[in-house]
């Protein structure tokens, strides 16, 4: 028998409560100390803001 994964996660159980995004963000992305608006930043945002 072959079984197919959705590739979906599971739900969580009634008790368990989603993960905010927000949250997990700032503890997997967000690097205090490291400049977020960079000279790129502001030129893509210059091109794409036309």
């Amino acid at each position: 028998m072959v079984t197919v994964s959705s590739g979906l996660s599971p739900q969580p159980s009634a008790t368990e409560q989603p993960e905010n995004p927000e949250h997990r963000w700032l503890r997997t992305v967000y690097r205090p100390g490291v400049p977020q608006l960079t000279v790129r930043a502001v030129v893509v945002g210059m091109l794409l803001g036309r």
